[in-house]
């Protein structure tokens, strides 16, 4: 059965347009050496280091890294962020999830009263939980997620646009179910997307299994990437958006947003949307289960998300009790 949530938002809904140009994704340095040969996990610091950037934000995306295999938040990661927000550290989740299904589940999760701000539609939307301040922009021409959907045409897939927090999806299939039970999403079905893309949307979900991943990857190279670019997200997930839009420039618009200085963030990720955000925060941090492009970009790594890794490092490294 698939999930269902509140569809009245709390936080308000005006929206405020803003600009960020994209972090380039080239030149990338790697830091995680052992003899000449990449570890896969930079080691985790221990103890208290010196020197260390002063942080005022710690942002964590949340599937594969603040959330646990089966899409919770275990007490040891509250406990963690509590005792974040109680030294004056202010926390935030950024997501490619949209803002208002994060709503319900931020009640779920047990983080209702403990986020600050939350990022989503990888950077799309900003808000400010604690004055209910919300920024949407960076939308698509509905002409340009059609094109996208002709080039998959004759490929296993299914496709989905966020709408009001439900993931209304082109066809009922067994890809929209695991969309459903893994992300805790409320859907619904739209034929072929024709009502739905009669108007800008910010992003286009193509969801596959996971064995035809490498074969959407593909394909991605056919889409016009001046128009909408395209990340993998999950193993079973691809999704198309505005070409100068990803978590890093959401990162910036967080900060911002909270009165911070931008070079003061710490962030958490695992796959290929948070390789921006982790390559520009003053602190990045790749989970154990990260991506190796995740990895190659981090600061740091820890333990995986079903070890609480996100708990591991905030203890250790702001020596939280």
């Amino acid at each position: 059965m698939r999930p269902e949530q509140p569809s009245s938002p709390r936080w308000d809904t005006a929206d405020r347009h803003h600009r960020g140009p994209p972090v380039p994704l080239s030149h990338y340095a790697l830091p995680w050496q052992t003899g000449g040969v990449t570890s896969p996990l930079a080691p985790t610091p221990t103890g208290r280091l010196r020197g260390r950037p002063g942080i005022s934000l710690v942002l964590c995306d949340l599937d594969g890294t603040l959330l646990d295999p089966e899409s919770m938040v275990s007490s040891r990661t509250l406990s963690a962020i509590d005792a974040l927000r109680r030294r004056g550290v202010h926390f935030g989740t950024a997501s490619g999830r949209d803002l208002r299904s994060l709503e319900a589940l931020f009640d779920l999760w047990g983080l209702t009263g403990l986020v600050d701000v939350a990022v989503g539609m990888n950077g799309a939307d900003v808000a400010d939980l604690r004055t209910g301040q919300v920024e949407r922009d960076y939308l698509v021409r509905p002409e340009v997620f059609r094109d996208i959907m002709a080039v998959y045409a004759d490929l296993p897939v299914n496709f989905a646009v966020v709408v009001d927090g439900t993931y209304v999806a082109a066809r009922d299939d067994g890809l929209l179910d695991a969309l459903a039970e893994s992300g805790r999403v409320r859907t619904a079905v739209d034929p072929g997307l024709v009502a739905t893309l009669d108007q800008p949307r910010t992003k286009l979900h193509v969801m596959c299994h996971a064995g035809d991943m490498a074969r959407v990857e593909r394909r991605a190279q056919l889409t016009d990437a001046t128009r909408a670019t395209g990340v993998r997200t999950a193993d079973t997930l691809f999704e198309f958006q505005h070409p100068g839009i990803n978590k890093a420039v959401g990162m910036r618009r967080a900060a911002a947003m909270l009165g911070l200085e931008a070079g003061r963030v710490m962030a958490f990720g695992d796959a290929e949307n948070d390789v921006e955000m982790l390559h520009e925060a003053a602190v990045g941090v790749a989970m154990g289960n990260a991506r190796p492009a995740v990895r190659q970009v981090a600061d740091h790594g820890t333990a995986t998300n079903a070890d609480d890794g996100v708990a591991v490092f905030l203890m250790d490294w702001f020596g939280l009790d």
